[in-house]
């Protein structure tokens, strides 16, 4: 009993204060209000008079008697468990303070009702909001229309049901995560793009006076991505296919220059072929340029001299003077800038007793080095001569054991000999390519060129021994036939081109062979030093008439080998035909 007087009392009290506060609110100066400010205070004054009609029932009820507290008292605790809408006798009763929010609620399209003595901050903190997005949005006409008269059609249309206009309500604000990213995005964007317009005042950096404009700004901009880039379908299929062609006709090159190169094609057809700048005939100028500048006439020609003027006066006198011009003497190409040097050439007893000063000499530097700890001494240097004087009581007590010994060190001694002299030998490839290394010779400064005139060359071991012997001494040139005679040239180092004029003159015997021709030998026509070579290898051609021979020697720029041989051998035989 007493907790429900004091709960009657505490309600009183509370319709006591509203009605103060509404007295209060009526006394004070109204300030004009719209349409939706007006509907919200006629929801919260309408829920305000309910309110107060269920604190009279309660006080009424409470005066009844204790059943109908304990009735009262059942039907809140049902009514607070969600049966107030479905046949509650008293629905739950909310505080003062949540009211005005359930006001604001319904103008802005939320809930009317949150349950007694829970709070919603959503719904607090968005009351105000939505009250300004409705009025904001409520313009016009619709600015008029009360919150009561809003009804929703078939259509799902917000309508005023007085004049049956539709009504647009303010829009949903987003408040998932994803949405409000979203909504700051744009606003960035549009942002970024109000910041990149230029503007038609000054801006603060442009009124610094650090500011300086003719250095361009740049702002910052994002590289973008390299986009993936494929390749076509095929397209390593068809590189593939290229190169194995190339290798195939690189291969059946090779294949050709091979077999030309056996049949002696190649150096004909490369001779044909390759014509050198050097030999081609030189136009002879109407003047030299040594000569043009002394000349005092404008026809810079040598008829000048013979128009029957004297030739002082032709010429210009400030070029000529008493002095006498000596040019420096140049050595030819093929004489070495120094000499050689010729070593010295000892008899035996010097050479014998310089071997023995370098021994002393090495004999000492190894004692100095013992004395100084630097080397080991050597052992004893034992044989079967010494063995009783250098062991003495070892070899009296053990014979045979100091016979091993000695025999032992004998044998290490010569098998350290041998390996030695196995290191010093030089491999089959070593031995080869010092050979070569001999007998190849050094011809840039210049070539030696012999050309020797044979009566036969048909036999094919004399052939085989001139081709041989060219290649093994490293030399190159050319050896024709022809019925009345064969020449052949050769170009090389001095000492290849002695050690090949004695192959010819000495060596070969000309009147033995298979093919035995009496009276056939070979001398040599000429000898002579060349700046460059004119063949690339001894090639054996056969030319069937003198013209052909001699186009041979063409190709090269050296024809005047063959019209010296053959003039030679035709002044000969007609010489022998007289006698």
């Amino acid at each position: 009993m007493a907790q429900s007087a004091a709960r009657t009392g505490s309600w009183q009290q509370q319709s006591q204060e509203q009605q103060q506060q509404q007295q209060q609110q009526q006394q004070q100066p109204q300030k004009p209000i719209d349409a939706a400010t007006a509907a919200a205070a006629a929801v919260a004054a309408a829920i305000q008079r309910k309110s107060e009609l269920h604190a009279q029932i309660q006080a009424r009820l409470q005066s009844a008697g204790p059943v109908l507290n304990v009735l009262s008292s059942s039907t809140a605790t049902s009514s607070s468990n969600g049966a107030a809408g479905s046949g509650g006798i008293v629905p739950p009763l909310m505080p003062a303070s949540n009211y005005s929010a359930a006001a604001a609620a319904a103008v802005a399209g939320a809930p009317r009702f949150v349950p007694a003595g829970a709070t919603s901050p959503a719904t607090t903190t968005a009351a105000a909001p939505s009250t300004s997005t409705a009025a904001s949005a409520s313009s016009g006409e619709a600015a008029k229309v009360n919150a009561t008269n809003l009804i929703i059609d078939s259509q799902g249309r917000t309508i005023d049901r007085l004049t049956g206009e539709e009504v647009q309500l303010g829009q949903h604000r987003p408040t998932l995560k994803v949405n409000l990213r979203v909504k700051k995005s744009e606003q960035f964007k549009q942002a970024m793009k109000s910041n990149e317009e230029p503007s038609s005042g000054p801006t603060g950096l442009e009124s610094s006076q650090f500011y300086d404009p003719k250095i361009p700004q740049k702002l910052p901009n994002r590289q973008s991505r390299r986009q993936l880039a494929f390749h076509e379908p095929g397209k390593f299929t068809k590189l593939a296919a290229r190169i194995r062609t190339k290798a195939q006709l690189r291969r059946l090159q090779e294949s050709v220059e091979a077999k030309a190169r056996r049949t002696g094609i190649a150096c004909a057809t490369k001779l044909a072929a390759i014509q050198s700048a050097s030999r081609t005939d030189e136009v002879v100028p109407s003047i030299e340029w040594w000569d043009a500048p002394i000349l005092k006439s404008d026809d810079l020609s040598y008829s000048v001299l013979d128009s029957g003027k004297p030739i002082v006066e032709l010429l210009q006198s400030d070029w000529f003077t008493r002095l006498v011009e000596h040019p420096v003497q140049l050595k030819a190409p093929q004489y070495p800038e120094k000499p050689p040097e010729i070593k010295l050439q000892l008899t035996k007893e010097e050479q014998k007793k310089l071997r023995r000063q370098n021994r002393v000499e090495m004999q000492k530097e190894r004692q100095e080095k013992q004395r100084l700890g630097l080397v080991p001494a050597p052992q004893p240097k034992l044989r079967m001569t010494n063995l009783m004087r250098v062991l003495g009581s070892e070899a009296v007590q053990d014979p045979t054991k100091a016979e091993a010994f000695v025999r032992a060190q004998m044998d290490k001694r010569k098998r350290d000999h041998e390996s030695a002299n196995a290191a010093r030998q030089l491999t089959p490839e070593q031995r080869r390519a010092k050979k070569i290394r001999k007998l190849t010779e050094d011809t840039k400064t210049g070539v030696t060129v012999s050309v020797f005139l044979v009566k036969d060359l048909s036999d094919l071991s004399h052939r085989f021994k001139v081709r041989a012997n060219a290649e093994q001494l490293g030399m190159t040139g050319v050896a024709v036939t022809h019925r009345d005679c064969c020449v052949v040239v050769v170009e090389g180092g001095p000492k290849q081109t002695r050690k090949f004029s004695r192959l010819m003159l000495e060596r070969i015997r000309w009147t033995e062979g298979k093919t035995k021709v009496p009276d056939n030998q070979c001398k040599l026509v000429w000898t002579g030093f060349t700046k460059d070579r004119a063949f690339d290898k001894l090639d054996f051609q056969s030319a069937p008439t003198e013209m052909a021979g001699r186009e041979i020697f063409k190709k090269a720029g050296v024809e005047h080998y063959w019209d010296h041989c053959y003039a030679g051998n035709v002044l000969q035989s007609v010489g022998g035909e007289s006698a």
